[in-house]
């Protein structure tokens, strides 16, 4: 028996490094520099408070009712208390406390992501819920066989409804609960069936390796939906499609709390003449390059880079003024134009260079967030039409003929 509990777990951990090699795979080519799969977990964050707080809320409600009944039959029908019971009623009474904890931190922190705090204060509930159960299967010495299956949906439960994005923190505890159930019942319970605990032993091996699978197979897919669905395939930044929802929420919060948020728009200077010259194949190239040098530029954990189309990149910029972004912007141009990437055609530098327009803005009631791309993409204009190569930051002066000129 312990001998396929050994091979089980050698197995696992091949499945984990897999695991962790396909997740840096993604987070390589596909997640932004900075965030990794940390923001992957921020944007799960309200479902997994969800599924958390109804998973623990239900055996809040269980071990209520369970430890109601103990005090009922001890404190007033009057039955005796002996030493082993007393421990056992203190360990549901520590079960029950911790998961009111956990179930009231949820709920109050269902508005804050707080990934590490989260997955730790999980994993903790979990271990001092499976060594109740286990304590509780050394009390009882007898088990018939429909009682020994009992334990068995709680592996499942471990693996699949409570969200543990960690996939080692996810497997130690219905591990820890299959082994100590296992051993008890080898070793300590004595079987009210002649066919003994052979059935249970299968199915918790079982019950493992699917939760196993089914756990790893739906995390990684989900893992990489998100992946898909948010980021730009060919640069690894994100696309158009999270800009959108991520700059409303960053606009909603700046306005909430009266702080500015910037944007720098972003072109490659005459991309259309690099292609021509070089070929598209070259060009993907470039974008790629780009792309991975304005992800290494992100120094705040709220400030993301974003593909806004074709040869036009986005950087939104949080608690910014505008100054310190139009700094930003201007180390940008020189960050490029030093990687010394030829561009034969262009006839404003040796090497490829970038224009950008900055916009900052203090949101104010009855403003949309489009008016701070709008204000970027004037300014960018003007950059273009100063000469390109440089960085212009939008003025109140700036108006339109046909909705881009300035007026001095």
């Amino acid at each position: 028996m312990l001998n396929l509990y050994y091979k089980f777990l050698k197995h696992k951990t091949i499945m984990f490094r897999k695991e962790e090699t396909h997740l840096k795979l993604y987070s390589k080519h596909l997640l932004p520099h900075k965030y990794g799969v940390e923001d992957y977990y921020n944007s799960r964050w309200e479902s997994d408070i969800k599924s958390s707080a109804i998973c623990i809320g239900l055996t809040v409600l269980l071990l209520s009712l369970a430890v109601g009944h103990e005090f009922m039959h001890y404190f007033v029908d009057g039955m005796e208390l002996g030493f082993v019971n007393s421990v056992l009623l203190v360990f549901r009474v520590i079960g029950l406390i911790l998961s009111f904890i956990i179930f009231t931190w949820l709920v109050l922190n269902r508005n804050k992501p707080n990934i590490i705090s989260y997955e730790r204060y999980v994993f903790l509930w979990e271990l001092v819920i499976v060594g109740v159960s286990l304590y509780a299967n050394c009390v009882n010495l007898q088990s018939s066989y429909i009682g020994a299956t009992a334990g068995i949906p709680i592996i499942m439960f471990l693996y699949i409804l409570i969200p543990q994005h960690n996939g080692i923190l996810r497997v130690i505890p219905p591990l820890i609960f299959s082994v100590g159930l296992t051993l008890i019942y080898h070793f300590v319970k004595i079987s009210l069936d002649p066919v003994g605990f052979g059935a249970m032993y299968v199915g918790i091996i079982f019950v493992n390796l699917m939760g196993t699978y089914f756990a790893d197979k739906m995390y990684f897919k989900d893992y990489l939906l998100y992946c898909l669905s948010n980021c730009d395939e060919l640069t690894g930044v994100y696309n158009r499609r999270y800009l959108e929802k991520r700059l409303r929420k960053e606009w909603t919060e700046c306005y909430a709390v009266g702080k500015a948020i910037s944007c720098c728009l972003i072109d490659i200077d005459l991309f259309k003449d690099f292609n021509d010259t070089y070929g598209h194949l070259r060009g993907d190239a470039i974008l790629k390059k780009v792309g991975a040098e304005l992800k290494k530029s992100i120094e705040q954990t709220d400030d993301f880079v974003a593909r806004y189309g074709g040869e036009e990149f986005i950087i939104i910029l949080t608690d910014s003024t505008q100054e310190d972004s139009t700094a930003f912007a201007e180390k940008l141009c020189k960050k490029i134009e030093k990687l010394q990437i030829v561009h034969d055609a262009s006839n404003i530098s040796a090497y490829l260079t970038l224009s950008i327009g900055v916009a900052n803005i203090v949101p104010l009631a009855g403003m949309e967030y489009e008016e701070l791309i709008k204000q970027a993409d004037i300014a960018l204009y003007k950059a273009k039409g100063k000469g390109r190569n440089q960085v212009v930051a939008y003025e109140k002066y700036f108006c339109t003929e046909n909705e881009a000129c300035l007026q001095e």
